[in-house]
């Protein structure tokens, strides 16, 4: 054994072990490999955020179904361009870019056991970061760019609390079901032209007229509508 460096002359062969091994044979100052490592035993967390650290080749699982809990940073690292599908859970806040990776890696459930903290992305960021089965958020989120209707449905079904859109003067077009869901909850008014695809019902129009203060264009425009006097004026 030795403390001192270790270069490695070829860093591309393929090598399986047992998870302790594997983190074992990369500890310490060593050449960085290429090649792929397999796990021939489960591995913990903190073996796999190892194992990933040490190469940048593919990442082979005894069993990738093993659950895996801890803090988002290494929850990230562990999966990083891996292929994982287990219960997961991030014991502290996690940001955007976290979140994304997460659930780009893992098919599994995520669990977030903190759901409070403010997120700001981009629409397209922060529907990647709630996709799959992940716990309901309740914290506030931003949309720094125009987001598009089926992102905004995404959006708001993730979180039930505020979400501010950066920009609300683009326009937007979609069936009234997902225009509805689009604008629900607590959101930012909108200014841009909404076009609704589709026959609406009196409480769609309602919360599509809510939700915007630019125009409204409805292709479908010959179906009967039935309501209060105060729904149909609004």
């Amino acid at each position: 054994a030795t403390n001192a460096a270790i270069v490695l002359d070829v860093v591309n062969g393929a090598l399986t072990g047992s998870a302790a091994d594997l983190v074992s044979a990369f500890a310490g100052t060593i050449t960085a490999y290429t090649g792929a490592l397999t796990f021939s035993d489960d591995h913990n967390l903190a073996q796999l955020v190892a194992v990933n650290n040490a190469t940048s080749g593919a990442i082979g699982f005894n069993d990738n179904t093993v659950t895996l809990s801890g803090s988002s940073a290494d929850v990230t690292a562990a999966l990083d361009g891996t292929t994982y599908n287990a219960a997961v859970t991030l014991t502290d806040q996690a940001t955007v870019a976290q979140l994304v990776a997460v659930n780009a890696a893992n098919g599994g459930a995520i669990t977030l056991n903190v759901t409070n903290g403010a997120l700001s992305g981009t629409a397209a960021d922060l529907t990647a970061a709630f996709a799959g089965t992940i716990t309901g958020y309740t914290g506030a989120l931003t949309v720094t760019d125009q987001a598009n209707v089926a992102q905004l449905v995404a959006i708001n079904a993730a979180t039930n609390a505020a979400i501010v859109l950066d920009v609300a003067s683009g326009a937007l077009s979609g069936t009234a079901a997902n225009l509805a869901a689009a604008f629900a909850g607590t959101i930012t008014g909108y200014t841009g032209a909404i076009t609704v695809t589709d026959q609406p019902t009196l409480a769609q129009l309602v919360a599509i007229n809510a939700a915007t203060s630019g125009a409204i264009t409805l292709d479908v425009v010959n179906g009967a509508l039935t309501g209060t006097a105060a729904n149909l004026a609004a």
